[in-house]
């Protein structure tokens, strides 16, 4: 099987990193689209992944629009010429649009109850929506709940150890409580 999978941000490479490389050992084809976002090429440069760059994104609403035609017809490009059997992405419209398009299957996950644009233009064209049991909305029949969280496909103890130097490095004592903040922008 051809997998295409589509990078919108850079959370979505840790999602997808430990599939992709189950998929390939089991002999699939896995093929990365990225969005420059933040450090989503450089997560890919780092864990040895290929990946066609789909641009930057636009700001403001014309810009939005205007990205959403390129990402389209940037994809479908891509995907003419690689025929992939299955799209997967992280709740955004161009890989469930090109698929539908295609004929081809397109899983999407989320676990963003408020992204409700992204849901108006991603769902129509989604084969299947899979979001974790605590998603608290409905989405539909193509909604498939899974009794987890998305985090679990790269936290897994069969895909994480916890490095302890990194405690060092913080001043910390094992066992010592810490909180971590995250600030975008």
């Amino acid at each position: 099987m051809r997998i295409l999978i589509d990078i919108n941000h850079p959370a979505h490479v840790h999602y997808f990193r430990n599939f992709s490389r189950i998929m390939e050992e089991k002999g699939h084809e896995i093929f990365f689209v990225s969005r420059n976002k933040e450090m989503a090429h450089r997560l890919l440069d780092l864990y040895g992944f290929t990946y066609l760059d789909r641009g930057k994104g636009k700001n403001g609403r014309f810009g939005k629009i205007y990205y959403l035609i390129y990402a389209n017809l940037k994809l479908l490009s891509i995907a003419r010429k690689i025929k992939p059997d299955l799209f997967l992405n992280f709740l955004h419209p161009y890989p469930s649009q090109v698929a539908r398009l295609l004929g081809r299957t397109s899983l999407v996950f989320s676990d963003t109850e408020h992204a409700k644009l992204h849901h108006r233009l991603t769902l129509p064209f989604a084969t299947k929506i899979f979001t974790p049991s605590c998603y608290r909305i409905s989405l539909g029949k193509k909604q498939v709940r899974f009794a987890s969280y998305m985090e679990l496909a790269y936290l897994h103890p069969n895909y994480f150890t916890p490095n302890p130097d990194v405690l060092k490095l913080l001043k910390l004592e094992a066992g010592e409580k810490f909180v971590l903040l995250r600030f975008v922008s």
